[in-house]
């Protein structure tokens, strides 16, 4: 959180920092992605991976998921 809110800003209130390779010593700022709480179900006990890729695509996914979703809730 600290080096996220150094380099990036601060993190809103519903959002949390993830460790894209689940490594928690590595904190590298490429490493670290601030992502919905409700990401982190899915990342960690669903789908979970070492892989930092698999895990930037699921979070792609659930961000399409999570448009579609608000979109068709409008109509």
């Amino acid at each position: 959180r600290y080096i996220w809110e150094r380099r990036v800003g601060p993190i809103p209130k519903d959002h949390c920092i993830f460790h894209l390779n689940r490594d928690a010593l590595d904190c590298r700022i490429e490493n670290l992605v601030c992502i919905p709480f409700g990401y982190i179900c899915v990342l960690t006990r669903y789908l979970p991976s070492e892989f930092p890729e698999v895990n930037k695509t699921t979070i792609k996914y659930l961000e399409l998921k999570n448009a579609i979703k608000a979109k068709n809730s409008k109509v």
